[in-house]
């Protein structure tokens, strides 16, 4: 049995042997406690077993032979907490003489983790019996006992121990959670949340405990308990054992200057090629008599540039990518925040029977997907007046007209209203494909090349147990790495220019 095979079992049975403990033992916390320590031993005997055929008579014993040591030693260990548990009035601050031991006391209760602290505020703090805190944690007596007595060992051993605070205490990482894919639960979740962004940083090249982690980023351990279930809930934090490690790729910095030095090479000719191709054919183009034909030079290019980039990356999508046992088919990854990797943001619209196609530019903007994507009735206009419906301005409002004025969406013709971006008919887009297929073919052919640079710089500087997520999101980066940095090429290279035409949008058109 491969090592594969024997971690696909193991995952297999993982739901069947938590129903075994949780068969076997008075709450959740000491089922899941007690799952771990029989996956763990699992693991660790699996690469003995020879035959697959035996493993599941080989799971079930080690399962029975862990659960009898684990009672055994519950048994004892109540056993001894009956017999050392201190008074009900004693304070938790007798364990401590000095202000000195106060200060290392409130360190380890905020370390401490959650079945232990609930047990010791009760008691120590609260004064509460052991018969109350039973029903409060729906929990036996003895069992609170056994609580409060290890709690009391772990808080005394803790106050011996030389903590330090890790560099995100006071040095908080950042990183966006992107996602290509199906539904995105994963944003919000995320998205302007230091201490999630921490708890995934803190994880992502170590396995660390829950105390650990509280440590990494300089919060009490209450603080982040619910966050650390949600990250487990969503799966973007795995637990193994009493540890956690993150489960998504996060492209640092240095990574992402990585991957930028390596494509360089391939993306730096490109724009040339591609500026060769496009003002040969612009003739043509402007022969098809769209609105939006006579626009200046640079906006119909951006229009070109964007099209056939867009096009080759649509063939580069085309790809089959795995399936992950996290997230399916989708794609979710994190990167570092720095706005120089932020080039290109695009989002699609259908409105009635008109596609809406954004490009918005970001180191200087002509257009903003968001003045539309939250606003549906200036979709809906902005898509009727290219369908040259004029009637349909007293359906959504003149107040929407003017916002799409004032934004620069909108201009007037003589006595219409017109979209100020270029608008394609189906035919007419139809013919365009045609006329840019040398084009597109040229950027299909760099996008292949850039893509298996992405992978190979991926799989070179990701964790082990990440490593079969580097195929999908070397393909959900190629947006930004191959579409994003080429246009900023094409900017800083002249070829295409920002001094936006007034009254014309270059990063946006319209197809009817």
């Amino acid at each position: 049995m491969t090592n594969e095979e024997r971690n696909k079992k193991i995952t297999e049975v993982s739901k069947t042997i938590l129903n075994f403990c949780r068969a076997r033992t008075a709450n959740h916390h000491d089922a899941e406690d007690l799952a771990q320590d029989i996956l763990c031993e699992i693991m660790r005997a699996a690469p003995n077993i020879r035959d697959d055929k035996a493993f599941y008579g080989f799971m079930w014993s080690v399962a029975e032979n862990v659960y009898k040591s684990w009672y055994r030693k519950k048994l004892a260990g109540v056993t001894e907490a009956l017999s050392e548990m201190i008074p009900a009035e004693e304070n938790t601050e007798s364990m401590a003489e000095t202000d000195s031991d106060i200060y290392l006391l409130r360190r380890e209760l905020a370390l401490l983790s959650q079945k232990f602290r609930r047990a010791s505020v009760y008691y120590y703090v609260d004064g509460r019996p052991c018969a109350e805190i039973a029903k409060l944690l729906d929990i036996s007596e003895s069992m609170v006992k056994y609580l409060l007595f290890k709690a009391r060992k772990i808080l005394k051993e803790g106050m011996t121990m030389e903590r330090n605070y890790g560099t995100q205490s006071y040095n908080p990482k950042t990183f966006t959670i992107n996602f290509l894919g199906g539904k995105n639960i994963y944003y919000a979740p995320i998205h302007n949340n230091l201490i999630r962004q921490n708890i995934l940083w803190a994880c992502h090249n170590d396995e660390l405990k829950e105390e650990e982690i509280a440590l990494e980023i300089g919060v009490g351990l209450p603080y982040i308990e619910k966050d650390i279930e949600l990250l487990t809930d969503l799966k973007l934090l795995v637990r193994n054992g009493s540890r956690y490690r993150t489960n998504i790729i996060i492209l640092t910095e240095e990574t992402l200057r990585s991957i930028k030095a390596l494509c360089a090479p391939i993306l730096r000719p490109l724009v040339g090629k591609l500026n060769h191709e496009i003002e040969a054919i612009l003739p043509g183009v402007k022969a098809l008599g769209f609105h939006g034909a006579d626009h200046s030079t640079n906006t119909l290019k951006w229009n070109l540039f964007l099209m056939t980039l867009d096009l080759a990356y649509q063939h580069a999508q085309k790809r089959d990518i795995p399936k992950s046992p996290s997230f399916g088919y989708d794609r979710v990854w994190g990167q570092e925040d720095n706005i120089d990797d932020y080039v290109l943001n695009t989002c699609y619209m259908i409105e009635d029977e008109t596609l809406l196609l954004f490009f918005d530019y970001l180191p200087k903007p002509c257009t903003d997907h968001h003045d539309f994507w939250n606003h549906k009735e200036r979709a809906k206009l902005l898509a009727a007046l290219a369908e040259k419906k004029p009637e349909k301005i007293e359906d959504y409002g003149k107040e929407t007209l003017a916002e799409l004025i004032r934004l620069g969406y909108v201009r007037k013709e003589e006595e219409n209203f017109v979209p100020a971006m270029c608008v394609y008919s189906e035919e007419q887009t139809f013919e365009l494909n045609r006329i840019l297929e040398k084009a597109v073919h040229i950027a299909e052919q760099a996008a292949d090349e850039v893509f298996t640079v992405i992978e190979k710089a991926l799989s070179a500087c990701t964790m082990e147990h990440l490593k079969e997520q580097t195929y999908g999101i070397a393909h959900a980066s190629l947006f930004s790495n191959f579409v994003g940095a080429s246009l900023k090429n094409a900017v800083n290279e002249g070829i295409l220019s920002t001094d936006w035409t007034p009254l014309e949008i270059a990063t946006a058109y319209l197809v009817v």
